[in-house]
């Protein structure tokens, strides 16, 4: 389990309303302006106890911003309350299932959302799946087959993710959006359809079973 991570989320009043702010990561304008709500992802204190949701100190939250643009320490000065969040992951498995059943998601890959991609690999684990087992052998055999196929060709992408994510915390800032689109854009091109056929290049049309929209 990693612990090394923490957010503190806060909503404070802001009357009158500010002048408008650059766009910072986590930062969120409610009530025309009035509140704001965000959060601020930091290095967890040493001896930080376990917890979803524990109470954190100002301090805390001042000191990682320390060096921060003004407008966003102001923010932080406004807040009344400051809750901790822990963000956990887990190490990649080696193996996610048996010939009976099998993992999908953040039970087979729980991971930090620096790459924005928690609930994609979910929905692609069950994109791969479907396909594995519309197109698995009738009986146990052909399910444990579907299964182990489906497995082999998730886990080395779901871990290469799971483990960039792991340490992509930080890593866009100071860069613009094109640099920050480049640096997960092999998430971002990979198809789930042409990975099972062992073939990314090819034409994913011309598949076995393909599935379509209404």
């Amino acid at each position: 389990m990693n612990k090394g991570l923490y957010t503190t989320k806060h909503k404070v009043n802001a009357r009158p309303p500010p002048p408008p702010l650059p766009l910072w990561a986590g930062v969120l304008s409610l009530s025309g302006g009035r509140q704001f709500t965000y959060v601020v992802v930091a290095p967890a204190p040493e001896g930080h106890a376990e917890s979803w949701t524990s109470a954190a100190e100002h301090a805390d939250l001042s000191a990682a911003l320390d060096g921060w643009a003004p407008q966003v320490r102001g923010l932080a000065g406004a807040a009344r309350d400051v809750r901790r969040w822990a963000l956990y992951d887990r190490a990649p498995l080696r193996r996610s299932g048996t010939a009976r059943t099998t993992l999908l998601g953040d039970a087979a890959h729980p991971m930090l959302p620096h790459h924005g991609q928690v609930a994609n690999q979910a929905i692609e684990d069950g994109v791969a799946l479907a396909l594995c087992l519309a197109e698995a052998a009738p009986g146990g055999d052909g399910i444990a087959t579907a299964l182990s196929r489906y497995e082999a060709v998730r886990r080395p992408h779901t871990t290469r993710v799971q483990l960039g994510s792991r340490g992509g915390a930080g890593r866009g800032l100071g860069k613009g959006v094109r640099e920050q689109a480049a640096d997960v854009s092999w998430i971002l091109a990979h198809d789930v359809e042409r990975s099972l056929y062992g073939d990314e290049a090819g034409d994913s049309a011309a598949r076995p079973f393909h599935v379509q929209g209404p």
